[in-house]
């Protein structure tokens, strides 16, 4: 097979790959469904939706380790108690 060789100028080889891009782009927002008129505040509602489960993550394991430390806390206050009430 006979290789062939193309000759662009520069600034229509830029232009062309600036197109392959865009086409490229267009391909990939359609497929994961974010082509539509409305695909800029779908985008904007998933950024919003993330922030919302990092926050959720956050307060999750902050609750966790509050309810942790209050029970040992609790703990520690049951066993100084039983100590000082004479037991064994």
């Amino acid at each position: 097979m006979e290789e062939k060789i193309v000759c662009l100028p520069l600034d229509e080889f830029e232009e062309l790959q600036i197109s392959a891009v865009r086409k490229g782009v267009r391909q990939v927002l359609k497929e994961v469904g974010l082509d539509g008129d409305d695909a800029a505040e779908d985008i904007k509602e998933l950024r919003n939706l993330l922030e919302a489960w990092k926050d959720a993550r956050k307060i999750f394991w902050q609750t966790t380790v509050k309810m942790a430390t209050t029970g040992l806390l609790v703990a520690i206050c049951g066993c100084v108690l039983w100590k000082i009430k004479g037991g064994d």
